[in-house]
């Protein structure tokens, strides 16, 4: 296996990831979005998880997605280097 179809490999997990982390970003943030807000909200649960568990859920899904964006240009900084010379016009 050359060198090549590791790094495609690994690319193609963290995109894979980052989808992933993204549609659990998506469902925590909508259930918090419109789960109730006030004194004793804590004790409402949602899909079998409380409130509290859903925000840190939340918390922990997006710290894992700062980290994966930052991994995935680390490896697409060649391609996205030359996507951002052919947007504005450079040579």
């Amino acid at each position: 296996m050359g060198s090549d179809s590791k790094m495609l490999k690994v690319r193609a997990a963290v995109s894979l990831s980052q989808v992933i982390v993204g549609a659990v970003l998506l469902l925590s943030g909508v259930i918090l979005y419109f789960a109730p807000h006030g004194p004793g909200s804590g004790e409402v649960y949602l899909l079998g998880l409380g409130k509290h568990a859903w925000e840190t859920i939340h918390d922990y899904s997006g710290f894992l997605m700062g980290g994966l964006v930052t991994l995935h240009v680390y490896l697409n900084f060649r391609p996205l280097k030359v996507f951002v010379k052919r947007l504005f016009g450079g040579s």
